[in-house]
């Protein structure tokens, strides 16, 4: 049986008991080879204790685990306290740096000592580091590939690497035509796009009565005539947040209510960061018609999309396939979403309404909610539009696709 070992080793475990798309994604493939049982996985991912008690459950996979030192931490937390004197602003990746090389490092521990048969890194190019020490380049070469969830930041130094990589895969056609310039040259028919499913026994119109989806009303004091409306995601700018509650604040129906659901990193302690200060401020005077309701695991998720009566994906940036479009759509939740990035390759106007960024975007938000909020689609619609997407990007199918790329020579 051939053994894939996909290398995660961000800032979320795997299994995803702390959310992300990403993590979520290769949870999903590791529930599918337990039916399948076609290939032994290897996950490769950083530690954390309920992570690792779910990691048991899976008889067919693997989990190598990386835990980080404390002393490590510590140094990080002073060194990015510097970085914050010296530098007028950080990013996310300046608060781990040695925690990264020392993540790097493991897996290159892990890697040596093991016989993979192929590697997928996915979507961090730091991690190909690994391949340079220890011999595991030569060792590899012909083996690993690259699974591209966002666009390559940089090479790393690990340009030549890249370019012999078995194959480049990509959750859609936009983002392959995003290569940087030094894979200008990489071989066509190595370039993959395996898009994107959800687990459609979670992600599905029916929940056993709406008993959830009462109590969820009851929490947040819904009532039967609200038209509920929701946003599911990082609260950061490039989410489009801001601009959704913009369009909130203008719209004419007096019955929508708004659920943001989501912090600004998943469910980490980064969630109170000045965008979310500034968002939180905005929406004070609207405090009965908008609901914060914090982080939400994400085997909850699915129980707000079956409450909601509409499902707004705002992205202002060029958003390579957000995971939250399929998850409405399979759910049977009207949707708006924008043109940006790959979104238009997972939801086009037949099934869902999508706006441009540009100038009157809010505007036209507002408009479009409106509009919705009057004209919805109607039960039979939803449905048509739910089973197509439960054929097409469930989780069997995208565990096909994926281990597919592997069967070729």
């Amino acid at each position: 049986m051939k053994k894939i070992a996909i290398v995660t080793a961000g800032p979320l475990p795997v299994p995803a008991v702390k959310g992300g798309a990403v993590e979520n994604i290769v949870e999903n493939l590791v529930k599918e080879n337990e039916v399948k049982e076609k290939v032994e996985f290897h996950i490769i991912s950083v530690f954390d204790a309920k992570a690792k008690i779910i990691s048991n459950h899976y008889k067919h996979s693997k989990f190598h685990f990386i835990k980080t030192p404390n002393y490590i931490k510590s140094i990080d937390r002073k060194l990015f306290f510097l970085i914050k004197l010296i530098k007028n602003h950080t990013k996310k990746s300046h608060e781990i740096i040695l925690e990264r090389l020392h993540i790097v490092n493991a897996i290159s521990k892990i890697l040596k000592q093991n016989n993979f048969d192929e590697i997928v890194f996915e979507n961090s190019a730091p991690l190909l580091l690994s391949l340079k020490t220890r011999g595991n380049y030569k060792k590899y070469l012909g083996r690993y590939s690259y699974h591209m969830h966002n666009e390559i930041s940089g090479s790393y130094g690990c340009k030549k690497i890249f370019s012999n990589c078995h194959k480049i895969l990509s959750v859609s056609n936009f983002m392959l035509q995003r290569l940087p310039d030094f894979l200008s040259d990489f071989d066509v028919k190595k370039k993959v796009v395996v898009k994107n499913g959800v687990d459609t026994e979670m992600f599905r119109p029916v929940d056993d009565g709406q008993s959830k989806s009462r109590k969820l009303m009851a929490k947040y004091h819904l009532d039967e005539r609200d038209f509920i409306i929701m946003f599911a995601g990082r609260l950061v700018p490039e989410k489009g947040i801001l601009e959704l509650v913009n369009a909130f604040e203008n719209l004419h129906s007096k019955t929508a209510k708004l659920l943001i659901i989501g912090a600004p990193f998943f469910d980490t302690a980064a969630n109170d960061s000045d965008y979310m200060k500034q968002l939180k401020s905005k929406v004070a005077q609207l405090k009965d018609k908008i609901i914060f309701t914090g982080y939400v695991p994400y085997d909850e998720i699915a129980d707000y999309y079956r409450l909601a009566n509409l499902s707004v994906v705002p992205s202002m940036w060029d958003d390579p396939a957000p995971l939250t479009n399929i998850e409405a759509l399979c759910c049977g939740t009207e949707l708006l979403t924008t043109n940006r990035g790959g979104i238009p390759e997972y939801a086009s106007p037949d099934y869902a309404t999508v706006l441009n960024v540009n100038n009157e975007f809010t505007h036209n938000m507002s408009q479009a909610i409106d509009n919705i909020i009057n004209n919805p689609e109607s039960s039979k619609e939803k449905l048509a539009i739910s089973n197509h997407f439960l054929k097409t990007h469930n989780q069997s199918q995208y565990y096909k696709n994926f281990i597919s790329v592997f069967d070729e020579n």
